[in-house]
């Protein structure tokens, strides 16, 4: 199984670009998919990072990029101090969520998406640049399942 999670708000413009994308890949949907919609609560994160699942984190972050431009990493290739400038838009950053989890036990496998949002404004869907790019980040996460796919018919 490969978790592919999705973390926004809808209601604040951008910010509900994972949600689109799921909502996308639920047209594709296959069993060994567990597709998630998550609030930005730090705890429900840690319980995912806690599982034996490996995880793909959609999620909208200022990263520096032109809006609607988006950014792949593995976690376990980046250190602590660069996965914390991906800065999450919810008030705990990914590093630290992943700091908690590390000092709790063994952390799952973690592919991070992260979207430049262009507007975060209450009571507005998304903008048109981020909504023009939801094919290609659509294909990035898929191009990123394909690789924990990969790596588990590789066992």
């Amino acid at each position: 199984m490969i978790k592919i999670l999705g973390i926004g708000n809808p209601l604040r413009g951008d910010d509900g670009v994972a949600l689109a994308v799921l909502e996308r890949l639920t047209a594709q949907k296959r069993r060994e998919w567990d597709l998630q919609e998550l609030s930005s609560d730090a705890f429900g994160l840690l319980e995912h990072l806690l599982d034996n699942y490996p995880v793909i984190l959609i999620d909208s972050a200022e990263i520096g990029k032109e809006p609607g431009e988006y950014a792949c990493f593995d976690v376990s290739q980046v250190s602590l101090k660069q996965a914390s400038s991906f800065v999450s838009t919810h008030g705990f950053s990914f590093a630290e969520v992943l700091l908690m989890a590390r000092g709790l036990g063994s952390v799952a496998s973690v592919s991070i998406v992260a979207v430049q949002p262009e507007s975060l404004e209450f009571g507005t869907g998304l903008s048109e640049s981020v909504r023009k790019a939801l094919p290609a980040i659509e294909a990035a996460v898929l191009e990123e399942i394909k690789k924990y796919e990969a790596k588990d018919s590789d066992h």
